[in-house]
């Protein structure tokens, strides 16, 4: 056990004395906030707008037309058919210009024929904003058409807000499905992001070392399994104590970004204190609805979020799905002379894992519970994710549990079962492996 012990703390603080560690793990949220803002940034500011000619020959659409505000785009209106004619030719030549002809119509009953005409595709926000405005103002005037007052027609159109409860046997909670899916997705990503390139990073750890032949001395002092087991350990604890890190400087963040956003808005943190969890009443602080929705939002994040269970659970399927992956990478590391070859095996390996993921983004948003998210949950190879991808929109305990115990419980087959191949792989150079070499080696060991 003092060897073990000794590759462990080697593992650990071999890779937390790099300048590299340190620099992602101090950076790593603002690099994350930074990649995902700058491109919006980006985006937002490189706009160009587009000048947009109409052509209404129904008149129905016109005088609102005339007054109307659309973001990136200037609306002008064409007087006749000549003109329209002159810009429809040319406007294959015209890169910032679009025409939008609206056909003749009987009475605001019938159906618009809309056509719009541009040298390039327009966004798809552009063309949603386009049908707004031309369905409000058809609306409008259909509701006149018909006698309707505005009060009527506002009454006609009615806005309906659906406040979703779940009812557990201690009480009730209000639900928030956007929320959860954001968690969700982040849970999962992490999780995913953790499998792939830890598991990496000891295959290329047992790699260099079989390369340049240091296992070979190191075998002469440690038992295979021991060395195997050492570096799994040792790598994965390098993991935890990043994300603790990233927990810790993220609080931070958070806290700072509070106490800021508080005194730009004039809000009394003690006040807030002292009311609901949920922030919803300010105290008598006098903010914008857009501010305190922003509030509301912030305090269902901290305060009605199941962190306890979060954390745990995220602690667990990352320590029994580490270990699962990184065994079978540590085996292929042993088991190939050549990095290149290594690739026909990590594949496969990462298969079953990136299949769960993929498949769990695209029902969790539809059906969290259903029967196929519930086996992938359990099944130990997609379960770290599947299961991350569940707990926030709230999962009985019994299933995470069991979910665990088979996690864990194959990660420890899943390590003797590399350490046979590992023993034997990584004394074996100048063949080229394949899977039915690997299953003799561990037939065999």
């Amino acid at each position: 056990m003092r060897q073990l012990r000794l590759i462990i703390v080697f593992e650990f603080i071999q890779r937390i004395r790099k300048k590299s560690f340190w620099i992602i793990t101090l950076l790593g949220p603002l690099i994350y906030l930074a990649l995902m803002a700058v491109p919006a940034i980006l985006a937002i500011s490189t706009i160009e707008k587009t000048n947009l000619y109409i052509y209404d020959q129904s008149g129905v659409f016109e005088e609102a037309l005339a007054t109307a505000k659309l973001s990136n785009i200037e609306l002008h209106l064409i007087d006749d058919s000549a003109q329209f004619n002159r810009l429809r030719s040319a406007i294959s030549q015209a890169r910032q210009q679009a025409i939008l002809h609206i056909r003749p119509m009987l009475n605001v009953m019938e159906e618009p024929q809309v056509k719009i005409y541009s040298a390039k595709e327009l966004g798809m926000k552009t063309i949603k904003e386009l049908q707004n405005l031309l369905q409000d103002v058809l609306r409008r005037q259909r509701a006149r058409a018909l006698g309707l007052s505005p009060d009527q027609l506002v009454k006609l159109s009615p806005k309906i807000r659906i406040v979703h409860t779940v009812v557990t046997q201690t009480g009730t909670k209000k639900a928030r499905i956007g929320l959860s899916y954001v968690l969700a997705m982040a849970a999962s990503i992490l999780i995913y992001i953790s499998l792939s390139g830890y598991g990496g990073v000891v295959l290329n750890s047992v790699q260099e070392e079989k390369q340049n032949r240091l296992v070979e001395v190191l075998i002469l002092a440690v038992r295979p399994f021991h060395l195997m087991l050492g570096k799994i350990t040792g790598i994965g604890l390098v993991g935890l104590f990043q994300y603790l890190m990233w927990a810790i400087l993220v609080f931070l963040i958070s806290m700072g970004a509070g106490v800021v956003l508080s005194v730009s808005m004039g809000i009394d943190l003690a006040s807030v204190g002292a009311s609901s969890p949920s922030m919803g009443a300010m105290g008598g602080a006098d903010i914008s609805p857009q501010a305190q929705r922003l509030m509301n939002t912030l305090g269902a994040l901290i305060y009605e979020t199941d962190w306890k269970t979060i954390i745990t659970a995220f602690v667990f399927y990352y320590v029994g799905g580490f270990f699962i992956y990184a065994a079978m990478f540590a085996a292929v590391g042993a088991a190939v002379d050549d990095p290149r070859d290594s690739q026909m095996f990590v594949l496969p390996l990462m298969l079953p894992i990136l299949l769960g993921f993929i498949s769990v983004m695209t029902t969790i948003n539809v059906s969290p519970h259903s029967g196929a998210t519930f086996w992938m949950s359990m099944i130990p190879f997609t379960s770290p994710v599947a299961m991350m991808a569940r707990i926030p929109f709230g999962v009985p305990v019994w299933q995470i549990v069991l979910s665990i115990g088979i996690l864990l419980a194959t990660s420890v087959l899943m390590v003797w079962v590399a350490g046979r191949v590992f023993r034997v792989g990584l004394l074996v150079y100048g063949t080229k492996p394949s899977w039915k070499t690997l299953w003799r080696w561990l037939i065999k060991a």
